[in-house]
C-alpha cells in the first residue's frame, strides 16, 4: 500500500512538472484553439509522466496481485523477479492503455 502511495505521488508530481516545462512550447492559441491546445498539452504530459513511472506501477500492481496468491514480496525483489522472466520491457506491460486512458480529461 504504500509503495502505492508513493507511486501515485511521483506520477502525478511528474505529470504537474512535464506540463509546466511543456507549456513553453505551445505557443499561445488563438481563441479558438486555447481549449484544444490545453488538452494536448495535459495528454502529452500525462504521456510522459506515464512513460516515466510506468515501471513502478507495474511493479505495484504486481504485489498488489501477488497478495492473494503467495506471501508479499517486496518492491526491489519484485522488481527483480519481472525483469529475469519476462525481461526490462515487461516493465511498460499496460503501458498503451494508459496513453488511451490519458486521452481522458
Amino acid at each position: 500500500a504504500k509503495a502505492s502511495v508513493i507511486n501515485i505521488v511521483v506520477r502525478d508530481f511528474t505529470t504537474f512538472l512535464f506540463y509546466e516545462l511543456l507549456r513553453p512550447y505551445y505557443t499561445k492559441p488563438t481563441r479558438q484553439w486555447r481549449v484544444a491546445a490545453q488538452l494536448l498539452l495535459g495528454i502529452h504530459a500525462a504521456a510522459l509522466s506515464s512513460a516515466l513511472t510506468m515501471p513502478a506501477t507495474t511493479v505495484c500492481v504486481r504485489i498488489q496481485a501477488s497478495r492473494s496468491r503467495q506471501s508479499s514480496r517486496g518492491f526491489a525483489t519484485t522488481l527483480a523477479q519481472i525483469v529475469q522472466e519476462e525481461g526490462p520491457w515487461a516493465l511498460w506491460s499496460g503501458f498503451w492503455a494508459t496513453l488511451i486512458l490519458s486521452v481522458n480529461p
